[in-house]
């Protein structure tokens, strides 16, 4: 995981064929809110477990 932000999560990939890196790339994971189809801030508590799993830490 690249980072936690306040409505967001970017994911960090790679693609690896025998030790060597082939591919690399990032998803953006946007919170929305349903009702107004904009982002939504995440619930603390998924920012707090979250967190702790960011390489390098923030």
């Amino acid at each position: 995981m690249r980072s936690v932000g306040r409505s967001s999560i970017i994911l960090a990939h790679a693609v690896f064929k025998d030790e060597l890196c082939a591919a690399t790339g990032e998803s953006v994971l946007v919170q929305l809110d349903t009702a107004t189809r904009r982002s939504a801030p995440l619930a603390a508590t998924l920012i707090g477990w979250l967190r702790p799993l960011v390489d390098p830490p923030e």
